[in-house]
């Protein structure tokens, strides 16, 4: 988030999704140095922030980017225009405005359907603004081991009324087929939440995210059903990521040009194996944020989050200005309580140096031993861009460790939503390398390469060495040596090449290279996508 001096008011606030190309280029900008107070370790981002962010830019240093770099933010201020109060001149119509606004379509189309080329339908009046769009994706994988086609089609609408009163909802169905056969019923799988097979080959389940949020000066109230991320990495984020399915909760924010301050109380699913339609076990979330950028290009962000269960309101925990570890020790230390600090710092011009330290237990006499209850993991990591003016060119190298029983807990208050993991995708008791190199070839044609060395200790048939979320520790073993176990090892090479073909419009390449435990696969991946 960012707040910086321009004529944009308060408008336009829902979420922006996480895996929206404009972070990218925001961090891009940031790395430039030509964003003196970005508050980038908190997402998801509004509309509002991309907009003024992007508007910022474009103020003060659009002659200083590279040519496609001036032709991307030409593209995100078209897309992001609705947040803005103001008329950009130097703003060049996009190719489906051009191909809309053609004398011999554009007589068959009500003005509501692409009037700007932006969304398929916008409506406005004096008192209420829509917008909104379809979601359509195919995507095909096939490799040695892999023939897998993914489906899905939705919708994402959202607008606000009388400027205070924001609403967006994002509705999708997938199905998935082919490949090895499904196991039948109802279960969950990692990052999909509630999952339906009712044959071998088919597999669906619906995915939707949706909210109204109440605004006021520098404040904001949300109640919905969406994702967050907090921290500065790339790979995943240790104390908050979006790896699990979304969730409901209240989210309060507090924004100020040099600080945002975020307060969640969040309902989860402590799922549990079964057969037929029933009420799944409930547990809660609690959890808080102050990210500051107090200068010297460089931010903090510190964080504290709680999960509990077998009781549905805890007061304390819904109070943003509460120090959760000690209520957590207030109500007889029943829970499962988390605390993480994160710094980015940009010491010279195109180049950031970031990390997080998660604590979920720690004891400071044993710090040093193989103590089962020194439990903390980190993520360090360095992201270098090619000077302004130049081609589009990125490289980012990260490291992440977690000890074992990281995320565990004694009651069954594991640290998971759907049993996928709120923090960093691995399971505890693993590290992982991770690299990445972007570059943005034209305007519309872009090449990823990034790759990852991951290394896990997998508990034993008869022995737990902490390496599973869902076995917390047993109180016969003392000692908990980093990486023991079963070893795992997996590496992975992905070459992605991207196109926009419209807007929002993409067609995807990917090809993808893995070795696991010295069994290796070839995986290729088509995907064409329309989003928001």
């Amino acid at each position: 988030m960012l707040a910086t001096p321009s004529r944009i008011t308060f408008a336009q606030v829902v979420p922006v999704p996480g895996n929206h190309w404009c972070y990218h280029f925001i961090d891009r900008l940031e790395a430039h140095g030509l964003l003196d107070h970005a508050i980038t370790g908190t997402k998801p981002w509004s509309r509002q922030d991309v907009a003024r962010t992007l508007y910022h830019v474009y103020q003060h240093h659009v002659s200083s980017l590279s040519h496609i770099e001036q032709q991307q933010l030409n593209d995100l201020l078209v897309e992001f225009a609705d947040a803005l109060d103001v008329d950009v001149p130097a703003l060049h119509p996009t190719r489906l405005q051009r191909v809309r606004n053609h004398p011999s379509i554009d007589r068959w189309l009500p003005d509501a359907i692409y009037p700007t080329g932006r969304h398929l339908f916008e409506w406005k009046d004096e008192q209420i603004a829509v917008f909104g769009d379809p979601v359509i994706l195919y995507q095909h994988q096939s490799g040695k081991n892999t023939d897998v086609t993914k489906v899905t089609n939705g919708f994402a609408l959202y607008g606000m009324w009388h400027n205070w009163l924001h609403f967006f909802v994002d509705a999708r169905d997938n199905t998935e087929s082919g490949g090895d056969p499904y196991q039948q019923g109802n279960y969950t799988l990692p990052r999909r939440g509630f999952v339906r097979s009712t044959s071998p080959n088919v597999l669906s389940y619906d995915e939707t995210e949706a909210g109204i949020i109440l605004t006021g000066k520098g404040v904001r109230l949300t109640y919905g059903k969406f994702k967050n991320q907090w921290g500065p990495a790339r790979s995943g984020n240790l104390i908050l990521s979006d790896y699990a399915t979304s969730y409901d909760q209240i989210k309060f924010e507090v924004v100020h040009p040099r600080f945002v301050l975020t307060s969640i109380y969040a309902y989860l699913i402590d799922y549990v194996p079964y057969d037929w339609d029933r009420l799944l076990p409930k547990k809660y979330f609690a959890g808080h944020r102050l990210e500051i950028s107090p200068g010297w290009r460089f931010n903090i962000g510190l964080s504290e989050t709680v999960v509990f269960k077998d009781r549905s309101f805890e007061p304390s925990y819904l109070n943003p200005m509460m120090f959760y570890r000690s209520a957590e020790h207030y109500h007889g230390s029943p829970d499962n309580a988390l605390m993480g600090v994160d710094i980015a710092w940009r010491p010279i011009r195109n180049w950031k140096l970031y990390s997080e330290l998660l604590i979920d237990d720690i004891t400071t006499s044993k710090i040093g031993t193989d103590w089962y209850g020194n439990k903390w993991g980190y993520i360090t990591g360095i992201f270098f861009v090619t000077p302004l003016t130049r081609y589009t060119f990125d490289v980012r190298l990260e490291y992440g460790r977690l000890r074992p029983y990281v995320y565990t807990h004694w009651s069954g208050a594991n640290y998971t939503h759907y049993n996928s993991t709120l923090g960093y995708w691995s399971p505890p008791n693993a590290e992982n390398l991770f690299f990445e190199v972007n570059s943005q070839i034209t305007r519309s044609f872009g090449i990823r390469l990034n790759g990852s060395y991951w290394r896990h200790g997998a508990n034993w048939t008869n022995k737990n060495v902490g390496g599973n979320i869902n076995q917390p520790f047993e109180f016969d073993e003392n000692n908990a040596a980093f990486l023991s176990g079963v070893r795992e090892e997996r590496s992975e090479i992905n070459i992605v090449a991207r196109y926009k073909v419209f807007w929002n419009w993409f067609f995807d390449f990917r090809y993808c290279y893995t070795n696991e435990n010295s069994f290796d696969d070839h995986l290729v991946e088509v995907a064409v996508e329309l989003r928001r």
